[in-house]
């Protein structure tokens, strides 16, 4: 993270901190051996991460482009089962992207917008502080299964004009301080049962995985995860506005 709001600049003067929300394990890895992913596969997932990223619509006229923050990687290895000749799981591609503020001096500047691609990966829940941010909560879109943690204290605000989803009260949000509370909502879109599991896991339901079966190919998209984050108001315009269908189109058949 690039950028902190004010609110969160002062928890961690506190001591209080904050765990990077978009560490997680990937969901299914399974085991195996590293090997090096054939660079002809790592520029394959490579061009759906950025494709993918360059879906995502802008977060509006708060933020200004800013062309430098773009960032795309490919993992050099994945995992390798030597017993079946395939690899355990396909590799792994990553695309960001960074929003400023147009006014970061302004008083009701909203936190610098960021836009996470991860191909094969990050398929469960985000991790995060619950001192600092809510409990992980569904967050509906159609077409995706999707999961939404902001600020604790902006949750149960009465929406803006724009109609913000709440939650509960912990901290004296105003709307407008709640409209732009720090928040990250994952959209993942994959098969039903990766999508199924991400749900129940957001409702606080116990999952049972299923065993994956390896892969011939390091190339296969099995996944696309779009990360958003930034100000909660803008974060929830933009996942709605995700085009969903396009984004199933980059997973392998």
């Amino acid at each position: 993270m690039r950028r902190l709001s004010v609110v969160a600049a002062v928890l961690i003067a506190a001591g209080i901190g904050i765990v990077d929300p978009y560490a997680c394990v990937q969901y299914s890895r399974g085991a195996g051996i590293e090997r090096e992913v054939p660079m002809r596969d790592r520029n394959a997932l490579l061009r759906v991460a950025v494709r993918a990223r360059n879906l995502v619509p802008a977060p509006g006229r708060r933020y200004v482009a800013d062309p430098g923050s773009d960032e795309a990687k490919a993992e050099p290895k994945a995992t390798w089962d030597d017993r079946t000749g395939k690899w355990t799981a396909p590799g792994i591609a990553r695309a960001t992207r960074s929003f400023p503020p147009a006014n970061p001096d302004a008083p009701d500047a909203p936190p610098e917008f960021e836009t996470r691609i991860f191909v094969n990966a990050e398929a469960g829940l985000p991790e995060a502080l619950a001192s600092v941010f809510g409990a992980p909560q569904p967050f509906a879109v159609k077409g995706a299964a999707a999961v939404e943690i902001t600020t604790v204290g902006a949750e149960d605000v009465a929406p803006p004009s724009d109609g913000a989803e709440g939650g509960r009260v912990a901290m004296p949000f105003t709307p407008e301080t709640a409209a732009n509370a720090i928040t990250l909502i994952r959209v993942l879109v994959a098969d039903a049962e990766t999508e199924r599991v991400l749900r129940d896991l957001s409702q606080g339901k116990s999952v049972e995985r299923s065993a994956r079966s390896p892969v011939a190919r390091a190339d296969r998209v099995e996944s696309i995860t779009v990360g958003l984050y930034g100000a909660k108001k803008d974060v929830e315009r933009v996942a709605r506005q995700l085009p969903l269908a396009r984004l199933r189109t980059l997973l392998s058949k």
